[in-house]
Order: structure tokens, then sequence, then C-alpha cells
């Protein structure tokens, strides 16, 4: 099955957004800016088992409500960084394999720039300080310079 769609969360921007993505999905997700956003189920599916959630603020983005989060086994230092974009209900896995201290300073620094910065510009800022060794990332290269 084929799937394509335009999603963005800025209305403003609807016109000048990038072009749709085709890509075959299977119809709980969809693929959008390089993402793969998916509903509750089927995130959950995909990524049961691996442990706990630590947030990192509900605050992200233009409208300032996307929540950044980590899934780590208990005890360990790392995981997998995802967002939850509460206007779709969608979840979007950025990276894996993430250490937990680099997502708190990268979190850190951009809240004391801007509250609502961008998902994209802190998930680039991880991979760039952490390096391909410790995060891989689930944004294709190179990443698009989109608001999420």
């Amino acid at each position: 099955m084929t799937h394509t769609t335009t999603h963005t969360t800025d209305p403003a921007t609807a016109a000048t957004a990038t072009p749709p993505v085709q890509s075959p999905t299977p119809a709980s997700a969809m693929t959008t800016h390089g993402l793969e956003w998916l509903g509750p189920i089927a995130f959950t599916r995909r990524h049961a088992g691996r442990g706990v959630d630590r947030d990192f603020g509900d605050h992200w983005g233009r409208l300032g409500d996307q929540r950044l989060t980590v899934r780590h086994q208990l005890g360990a230092d790392h995981g997998l960084l995802y967002v939850y974009d509460p206007t779709w209900r969608e979840y979007a896995a950025l990276a894996d394999d993430v250490p937990l201290d680099a997502v708190h300073d990268a979190t850190a620094r951009a809240a004391a720039r801007d509250p609502h910065t961008p998902v994209s510009q802190i998930v680039a800022a991880l991979l760039t300080e952490a390096g391909p060794a410790q995060a891989r990332s689930a944004m294709p290269e190179p990443v698009p310079q989109v608001e999420l």
C-alpha cells in the first residue's frame, strides 16, 4: 500500500510545506519530513519491552506542545529518543541508543535559548555532540530543516 500525505502542524505554512512523501507504509503509519509517524498502538507494538520513559519536557516545537522522551531499560544510561505530537496523537522515533546525559544537556541548552526549540534542532545538536557511534538517528541524512 502506498500512502501519500502532507503532515504539518502550522496552517500558515501549509502552502509552502514540503511535497508529499510517498512510501510504502501500513495504514497505521505515515512518513513526513523523513520521519515515520505512528499512532499509539503501532508505536507501542514496535517499541514494546524497551523499558521506562524519561520525559524531557512537553513544550518543544513551534506550538510548544511536543513531548521529547527517552525510553530506556531500568538502570541503562541510554535509550530510544522519540517525540509525541498531541495535535496528531502520533509518535516518531528520532534516534536510538542516545545517552540520557546528552539529552539532558541538549534540552537544557535548548530551553535556555528558546523553550519552543524545534525537536529537529535538538536532535541535530545531539547527533553532532554524541557522534554516530553513540546515537543512530532515525532521521535520514541530511536532516531536513523543517519544524516538527
